[in-house]
């Protein structure tokens, strides 16, 4: 592309480009900034899981469950396979006391509530509360959902077995 002959029409055509090329390129990096501030913002901690598995917001019920059931595997992962003594085996029993603690009976009462009766029943097998037999028992007669049914039966199998 050749500009016209006068020197005054390339500082015309330039400045304007170089002025576009400095915007477009800016705001992308600053709306990726914007977002991860708020992303950071909107992280939720082991604890506010814990509080939500006990709410009467369905949604935030299940989604508490299935989060917390999720960091339960990963814990009892890190913990068999961690060399005994290493951070990893020590953040991850920190964690499962935390777990061990607030979880069963959360999750017993989330048995009774319609949309989390499954992870709650793989959290109670997961961590072996022998005590919840009866009311995964209870539950089981009841439950006509087929998929909810294998995870109460695989429950049953891993606490009795």
């Amino acid at each position: 592309m050749t500009l016209p002959g006068h020197p005054w029409a390339r500082g015309r055509v330039v400045a304007p480009l170089a002025l576009a090329l400095a915007l477009f390129a800016a705001g992308p990096a600053y709306a990726i900034d914007e977002q991860s501030e708020l992303s950071v913002q909107s992280q939720k901690s082991l604890g506010d899981y814990l509080t939500d598995v006990e709410s009467d917001s369905d949604p935030n019920r299940l989604y508490a469950a299935r989060v917390l059931r999720g960091e339960l595997r990963r814990v009892l992962r890190v913990e068999a396979n961690a060399p005994a003594g290493s951070l990893a085996s020590l953040d991850a029993r920190a964690i499962l006391i935390e777990l061990e603690t607030r979880l069963p009976r959360a999750c017993r009462a989330g048995l009774q509530k319609l949309n989390s009766v499954a992870p709650c029943a793989d959290i109670l097998a997961l961590l072996g509360v022998k005590e919840a037999v009866p009311e995964i028992r209870q539950v089981l007669t009841v439950e006509k959902r087929r998929w909810v049914r294998r995870h109460l039966e695989s429950a049953l199998a891993k606490l009795e077995g």
